[in-house]
């Protein structure tokens, strides 16, 4: 009752952790960066340490927040997010999924002073016209822009999830790929139709 009446929301937010050191022997305003390991927020992961799978194999009402501030562990991002669809398959209680995708963009700008490092200013890309609810901000028609570039196909491991009584994707994504995968999710059918094939896009 614990894990299946309650709505949960899992969140995979990760980056990679930048260590900066100023450059020896020359001046103090020149820096260099090396990369570190991967950090940040993975509930997931959290609920499967303390649970184990078996409690995620228990959810029926998912809300799913994926956070991509750096391209660079997108394979990785999206490979946790298969084995999280693996685990929904296997225990079939899943029912209701959101999916929201934030998507990121750097901006590196002068901070002013002499000797500081460059400040590094982080962006929301507002992609798809949905909301959590199901409503839409603007009428799908009118909201149709320049296709995102391949991040929003970190979502493409949910498309293999069958039967959901609701679907529902938003954030950082296109109204297309969006509408395709929830159709996907919400589908009985083992193979569906390609996504290159999709041709309406009416709600």
């Amino acid at each position: 009752m614990f894990f299946g009446q309650n709505q949960w929301r899992l969140e995979l937010r990760l980056a990679r952790e930048l260590f900066i050191d100023q450059v020896p022997g020359k001046h103090f305003s020149k820096w260099k960066k090396r990369r570190g390991g991967i950090v940040g927020t993975d509930t997931v992961y959290f609920v499967k340490r303390i649970w184990g799978d078996q409690a995620l194999d228990r959810m029926r009402n998912v809300h799913l927040l994926i956070n991509v501030r750096d391209p660079i562990i997108e394979d990785f991002i999206k490979q946790r997010l298969e084995n999280l669809v693996q685990v929904f398959q296997r225990g079939s209680n899943l029912k209701r999924l959101s999916v929201e995708l934030e998507i990121m963009y750097t901006a590196d700008k002068i901070s002013g002073g002499c000797g500081n490092g460059r400040a590094a200013e982080c962006r929301k890309i507002r992609g798809c016209s949905k909301l959590e609810d199901g409503s839409r901000a603007v009428p799908i028609a009118d909201k149709y822009l320049e296709p995102w570039p391949v991040q929003e196909r970190i979502l493409e491991p949910v498309k293999e999830l069958r039967g959901l009584k609701q679907a529902i994707v938003f954030g950082s994504v296109t109204d297309k790929w969006a509408l395709w995968l929830e159709r996907c999710m919400m589908s009985n059918e083992a193979v569906v139709p390609d996504f290159e094939k999709m041709e309406d896009i009416s709600v």
